[in-house]
């Protein structure tokens, strides 16, 4: 079989491949090769010729939703002219959307819902998995001039895994009821002048 050894594994895996008989090319040498000066010298070459001209990446299919379980602190206090309270939540737990699919690493999740006089409100969230950041090689890709039939022996197929990715988001939000009961106050008071005159 062909293997192409992505960078999340280790260099020995190549080799151990070969070892039991397979192809295998491993794509930080075939990255090195690639970036290297044309004076270098002795000439980078991988460890094998490769053997592909064309790569296509594949995500896995998932069935289920992403799991998740926090466990925190909420603040919660009245002011201004609305009736509902500003809530303020801090938990700490994990979240297989931000750590790629898996149940890896804490995530610090913090968020506020906080209203804006008697109608709007203001709410957001961030979700950062409590680990040290990392930075992974970029992979440019250049387009096929012509269609490249996916299963032909000159094409790789390499799945690749969710990236873990922190993120944030932030809204505002009408409370649909304050604003229906302005509208019929200010029409109730609109109507009443007018019989007045």
């Amino acid at each position: 079989m062909r293997f192409l050894v992505d960078s999340s594994l280790p260099r020995s895996a190549a080799a151990l491949l070969r070892r039991m008989g397979h192809e295998a090319v491993d794509v930080r040498d075939l990255m090195a090769c690639t970036f290297s000066s044309p004076s270098t010298s002795p000439p980078c070459t991988p460890a094998k010729p490769f053997p592909y001209q064309y790569g296509t990446f594949l995500l896995p299919s998932r069935s289920g939703f992403y799991s998740n379980y926090y466990g925190g602190l909420r603040l919660r206090a009245f002011y201004g002219s609305s009736s509902f309270p500003g809530k303020v939540d801090v938990m700490v737990g994990q979240d297989e959307f931000v750590t790629g699919g898996v149940l890896h690493h804490p995530v610090l999740a913090v968020g506020a819902n906080l209203p804006i006089g008697s109608v709007v409100r203001v709410f957001g969230a961030a979700y950062v998995a409590l680990a040290k950041s990392q930075t992974l090689p970029s992979l440019i890709l250049t387009p096929p001039s012509s269609s490249v039939n996916v299963s032909s022996g000159n094409v790789v197929i390499q799945q690749i895994q969710p990236v873990s990715q922190d993120y944030f988001r932030i809204g505002i939000g009408v409370d649909i009821k304050e604003v229906f009961k302005a509208i019929g106050s200010a029409l109730s008071k609109g109507s009443s002048s007018t019989a007045k005159e």
